[in-house]
């Protein structure tokens, strides 16, 4: 058992510290968008890094944020194949598989989003007459 915050910025050299090299599989559930969560694309990337095969992925809940849409740009653009599960929790949160076994070379150290230029999609959110939030690109 370790406890690590992972917003502290060495919280990789903790974890290997412990558990030098790298595991099969991961779960990596509800916190990618969490807002405490500050290091989430290092996160992220780390356990890409850290994980050969594969890793279940579950998705936050926003209705209008946490769409299929949504995760289609952030697997690209980590350029992960992914597969849709489901959803869990009654409907409300995504669940994915990343397939890491057949990454290039290339594919296996990850770059942050940030510095490869690349953002999540703008969505405008409105709210219509009948009270609804409407979102468009």
């Amino acid at each position: 058992y370790l406890q690590v915050d992972f917003n502290d910025p060495q919280f990789d050299r903790l974890i290997d510290q412990r558990i030098p090299g790298s595991c099969d599989y991961a779960f990596f559930f509800s916190v990618y968008r969490t807002k405490e969560l500050t290091q989430r694309d290092h996160l992220f990337r780390y356990i890409l890094n850290k994980t050969k095969k594969g890793v279940f992925f579950e998705g936050h809940a926003h209705p209008q944020i946490d769409t299929l849409e949504y995760y289609d740009w952030l697997f690209d653009s980590f350029n992960v194949r992914y597969t849709f599960l489901g959803y869990s929790e009654q409907h409300i949160r995504p669940l994915f598989y990343l397939d890491l076994k057949n990454r290039t070379t290339q594919q296996q150290k990850w770059p942050s989003l940030s510095t490869a230029g690349v953002h999540p999609p703008h969505f405008t959110e409105t709210v219509s007459q009948q009270g609804h939030l409407v979102k468009s690109r």
